[in-house]
């Protein structure tokens, strides 16, 4: 399956330049709207990375509390989802974790949702677009579909998430080829990868490619963690580790100095970025992709075109745990701000909306006045007309 990785590392220069001039406004006008309030970044796989990075750019640009999560870490640990905005991020948009975390992002109300696809025509796309607060972005990557391994489509995603929260990428980033300090063909290592600040994200998707490509075990702390304990397993298994460090302007010196106390006979593969920011991460997620390469090449394996066992097609298709709250959204609001949920309590609450919903129905009005944008409409339909649901009699 999938495609050469190779063809695939040949392929980024073309993708940066091309998702640096495609418009991105329904990203831009989400963000607008989801810059005042706690943004949960959500992704699997290669989609974790660009969720990672979301959620740092939310805090340093927007000043607001932001987290990413896998959609099941959503499904399970999220109970109250109404004041928050959320990112759905999906190369394809086809599996079954993503559909199922917007289906609960759209029954919990969230205030603002947005999904990301870089295919056309997807099924995430396709369901966002029937709630009303939600901003679609999808296009097809030039690149086409990825192999194995998330490359050509996460690089599109990072630098569109970038350019929504404002940042100015340059014209072009290092794609060079890199070598490394490890000549044995081969030989099984377990990479642990040393970060922090804007380079952490690139950790994450060093942790996902070593490990889904089956390349090497890989183990992911940042720097100071890394002096609580973790320091250990270089001393019962160094002989078997590569260091890779992650090396950004805010972590240069406290880099050098770790590196200064590691034992001399550890191989260390140190990729560095002088780009602030989040341009950095871009910068090293580039450099990281053409590690993955090397570290695949000396192991004479294409990372991109492994061979899937069944089992873990199966493991793929798995659907989602299904949740039973199936509450109406304000009842959902009301239990998700009280901490006792005992099911009395959930009982009385759905007995006092079904009520009030009988009360509304029987009443007579001489007049009604609304609230428009917010209320009847998503702030990005504002000035258009209602949707037929809501205008219609």
């Amino acid at each position: 399956m999938g495609k050469a990785y190779a063809k695939e590392l040949a392929a980024l220069g073309d993708t940066y330049e091309w998702a640096r001039g495609v418009p991105i406004d329904p990203l831009e006008e989400f963000v607008g709207e989801a810059c005042t309030r706690p943004l949960l970044a959500i992704g699997s796989g290669g989609s974790a990375t660009a969720a990672h990075l979301a959620a740092l750019l939310q805090r340093f640009h927007a000043g607001a509390f932001a987290r990413y999560a896998t959609p099941l870490d959503v499904l399970l640990s999220e109970p109250n989802l109404s004041d928050t905005s959320a990112l759905l991020l999906s190369a394809s948009g086809k599996n079954r974790d993503v559909l199922a975390t917007l289906e609960r992002c759209v029954r919990h109300d969230t205030r603002a949702v947005a999904t990301l696809c870089t295919q056309r025509g997807s099924p995430l796309a396709l369901a966002a677009r029937q709630y009303g607060r939600a901003y679609v972005f999808e296009e097809n990557a030039p690149s086409g579909k990825d192999g194995f391994l998330a490359t050509n489509s996460l690089l599109a995603t990072c630098v569109f998430i970038a350019r929504a929260y404002g940042v100015t990428l340059p014209e072009r980033l290092s794609t060079e080829t890199l070598s490394l300090p490890l000549s044995e063909k081969n030989r099984q290592y377990t990479v642990e990868v040393l970060h922090g600040g804007w380079s952490s994200p690139v950790a994450t998707d060093l942790e996902s490619k070593l490990n889904e490509s089956a390349i090497a075990s890989a183990q992911v702390s940042d720097y100071r963690n890394f002096g609580h304990g973790r320091h250990l397993w270089l001393a019962r298994r160094g002989a078997e580790t590569v260091i890779v460090s992650l090396v950004s302007p805010e972590t240069s010196q406290l880099a050098e100095r770790t590196r200064a106390q590691l034992p001399r006979d550890i191989p260390v593969v140190e990729l560095r970025t002088t780009h602030e920011g989040s341009i950095g991460t871009i910068d090293l997620l580039l450099k990281s992709f053409h590690l993955v390469g090397a570290l695949g090449a000396l192991q004479e394996f294409d990372p991109g075109r492994p061979v899937v066992p069944e089992f873990g097609r199966k493991l793929y298709h798995l659907a989602p745990p299904s949740l039973a709250d199936d509450y109406p959204a304000p009842v959902l609001r009301k239990l998700a701000r009280v901490h006792h949920l005992n099911r009395e309590y959930q009982t009385e609450v759905l007995s006092a909306f079904r009520h009030f919903i009988e009360r509304l129905c029987t009443a007579k009005f001489g007049a009604l006045v609304l609230d428009y944008d917010g209320t009847l409409c998503s702030r990005s339909e504002r000035f258009g007309v209602l949707r037929p649901a809501l205008a219609t009699e």
